[in-house]
């Protein structure tokens, strides 16, 4: 199993989708767990979803321009069995196809407040 985890900083650019599409590609990701979005997926399709029509997707909308949480796999190797998600989390239990086998994966984004970041 191939994950590829990326705080993007924001996705509503060509060149961002690109190369976040191109690194997809490389790395042949079964997963792939994307934090701060900022944008909608529908707003992604739009543009540039090349790299996105691989994958099934849930996401965490982004609230305005803030966070946003994106969880995509390869509906070839996995399927889902239950979901959760907050503001914070998108939460997966996935199958591996054609078998019983069962993993847990959980993408997360917590915001930084700024006068940590100085």
């Amino acid at each position: 199993m191939k994950i590829t985890t990326w705080n993007i900083r924001g996705l509503g650019s060509r060149i961002k989708q690109r190369n976040l599409g191109n690194r997809i590609r490389e790395e042949n990701s079964d997963i792939v767990f994307i934090q701060e979005i900022k944008c909608s997926v529908e707003k992604i399709r739009e543009k540039h979803s090349k790299w996105l029509n691989r994958y099934e997707y849930l996401e965490v909308k982004a609230n305005k321009s803030v966070g946003g949480i994106l969880t995509l796999w390869d509906p070839q190797k996995f399927g889902v069995i239950d979901a959760d998600m907050s503001r914070h989390h998108l939460f997966l239990i996935i199958q591996l196809v054609g078998s019983r086998q069962c993993y847990m994966v959980t993408n997360f984004y917590g915001t930084q407040p700024m006068e940590d970041k100085l």
